[in-house]
């Protein structure tokens, strides 16, 4: 009885908002520099695309979506390390208004929030971090195309055991990214 009433709430919820979830993405360049300078030397420049579900509209001008912020990319790494290759994907959820915040909307400007949690892995220390993320950024018009300027924050705290003495080494990493919206005009 349990197991259909869940079934039955499920159709009804997905048949109510089915009207409402509509899909968005944007691609373009990233900048992610971590804030702890003695682990990893230089920021990275990657490619960022970010996919979202628009899965509430709020009245006219704004929607909740959530999605996620796919980073691959690379740096040159200092002369003991070489390249480094590194990927970030966050699952978010966020707070769209403005610009871009539907297929719709065409105003001029528009902004976001939101946060989530997040995965950043590197190949020089073949580690990653397991760790909270806040998004924002905004939208707005440039010649006829809808730019989006963005920017992540990740904290997070690596934690190290060396001859049995533990210790903490905060490496939190900020991400800046511009984006074109794929389809917004």
């Amino acid at each position: 009885m349990k197991k259909n009433l869940f079934i039955l709430l499920f159709i009804f919820v997905i048949s109510i908002s089915r009207s409402q979830i509509s899909f968005s993405h944007s691609v373009g360049l990233s900048f992610i520099m971590p804030t702890n300078q003695d682990l990893v030397d230089i920021g990275g420049l990657g490619v960022e695309y970010s996919p979202r579900l628009n899965v509430l509209e709020v009245g006219d001008n704004s929607t909740v979506s959530v999605g996620t912020h796919l980073l691959l990319g690379g740096s040159g790494g200092d002369s003991r390390s070489g390249f480094d290759f590194y990927y970030s994907l966050p699952l978010v959820a966020e707070y769209n208004f403005g610009s871009a915040s539907n297929r719709d909307n065409m105003d001029n400007f528009g902004f976001y929030v939101g946060g989530g949690y997040g995965i950043f892995s590197q190949t020089v220390l073949s580690s990653s971090i397991n760790a909270p993320v806040l998004t924002g950024g905004v939208r707005f018009i440039f010649r006829e195309n809808i730019i989006d300027i963005n920017v992540s924050y990740m904290p997070s705290t690596y934690k190290y055991k060396v001859a049995g003495e533990s210790f903490s080494i905060d490496q939190s990493l900020v991400n800046i990214g511009i984006q074109y919206v794929i389809g917004g005009m």
